[in-house]
């Protein structure tokens, strides 16, 4: 039993986290109050994109067209170019 002022801390099982924070989405108590609105052309071109996204059908494994090369690369550390 836990005295006055003490944390109970449960361990979480999978997904916990994640319903948490759903629902303090779906709540809206955390959202802010300043409100954020997109031009009309940039919501029209965002959703023509959504649409266009319909067209590719989902593959059924996702596959990296990541080539691994050498020199060039932003991983190189440093700092701006000269």
């Amino acid at each position: 039993m836990a005295e006055a002022g003490e944390y109970v801390y449960e361990r979480l099982q999978v997904g916990d986290a994640t319903q948490g924070l759903l629902a303090w989405q779906r709540g809206g108590e955390i959202s802010s109050a300043t409100p954020r609105t997109i031009a009309g052309d940039i919501a029209s071109r965002s959703y023509e994109r959504y649409l266009k996204s319909f067209e590719y059908p989902i593959p059924e494994r996702m596959t990296s067209s990541v080539k691994s090369t050498s020199g060039g690369g932003s991983s190189s550390g440093g700092g701006a170019p000269k």
